[in-house]
């Protein structure tokens, strides 16, 4: 019945990112109900990271004490948002720069919102064992959270610092 006015709703928008925004909007109010907080928690997770988040830590840091973020509640808000994710090589990512902008305008609007986001990631990656996914990720949120001590704990620890101290990454090291 008001399929007119959704429709005007979202083509009143002048930028990209703006619809896009609005588009996060209503997930939260479509897809919230069971897990409030839901949508800005993963769009932003999956904004802060590198190189984009697999499924299996992405339920892992969206769940909680008890255990991972159910299935139920992920996969709804999922396939609404699966035109603006890809997943490359396991990897959920945002299709294109535009997602990204409207994230980052609707749910990290401060620098300290950002740094918050990278020390999220930084502190789930860090209780991970070494593996070529926390060598990736972990320098760089704390580098891009400005956790400097932190940052210098992490590559002066030597099984890091090995791991870091390959053809493909020693200048990212350096």
């Amino acid at each position: 019945e008001r399929l007119d006015e959704r429709i005007g709703h979202y083509l009143a928008s002048e930028t990209i990112p703006e619809l896009y925004r609005r588009i996060l909007k209503r997930y939260e109010e479509d897809y919230e109900r069971d897990r409030p907080g839901l949508v800005r928690d993963a769009m932003t997770l999956l904004w802060a990271a590198r190189r984009g988040l697999s499924e299996a830590e992405l339920l892992e840091m969206l769940g909680d004490p008890n255990g991972p973020l159910p299935q139920a509640h992920w996969s709804p808000l999922f396939l609404a948002a699966e035109a603006a994710l890809v997943s490359r090589s396991g990897l959920l990512g945002f299709a294109h720069d535009y997602v990204r902008e409207a994230v980052r305008e609707e749910c990290l609007p401060s620098e300290a919102a950002q740094r918050s986001a990278h020390l999220a990631l930084a502190d789930y990656f860090e209780t991970q064992p070494l593996a070529p996914r926390k060598v990736d990720e972990l320098p760089y949120q704390l580098a891009r959270a400005e956790a400097w001590s932190r940052l210098k704990e992490c590559i002066t620890d030597l099984e890091m610092f090995l791991a870091l101290h390959t053809e493909t990454k020693k200048y990212e090291l350096l």
